[in-house]
């Protein structure tokens, strides 16, 4: 099984669906690898829609990209 990205899959275990909405709706849904950085799934994202990574703006709830990067690193430092 490849991801999106033309790489081997790990586990499928590893992977979720992220569902990408637009002002208009749905997008794309893509499998990701849960430990992806942010450049990855930017880059899977451009691969499915066209859109450039530099032109996605990225939300999860009501967090920013650069907020999701600080919690992902507090949590990271947990371990």
């Amino acid at each position: 099984m490849l991801d999106p990205l033309g790489r081997a899959a790990m586990d499928f275990h590893e992977l979720q669906e992220l569902h990408v909405l637009g002002l208009s709706g749905n997008l794309c849904t893509l499998l990701v690898h849960r430990q992806w950085s942010l450049e990855e799934i930017q880059l899977a994202i451009q691969k499915a829609t066209g859109i450039s990574k530099w032109e996605q703006h990225l939300v999860a709830g009501n967090l920013k990209t650069e907020k999701l990067l600080d919690m992902r690193s507090m949590h990271s430092d947990r371990k």
